[in-house]
């Protein structure tokens, strides 16, 4: 499903962009952003990243 897919990439880069030290509201408006315009290779490596 897209809207899941979307979801789950957005969780991902707000965790992301988290872990490399934005505030919340800083990482959700970013990944907002982002979601709609990274790579699926990309996204892989972002989950990997924050699995570590």
């Amino acid at each position: 499903m897209k809207a899941e897919s979307i979801c789950e990439r957005h969780r991902t880069l707000t965790k992301v962009l988290m872990k490399a030290g934005a505030g919340k509201e800083l990482a959700e408006e970013n990944a907002c952003r982002i979601e709609h315009v990274v790579s699926d290779e990309m996204m892989e490596v972002f989950r990997n990243f924050i699995s570590d």
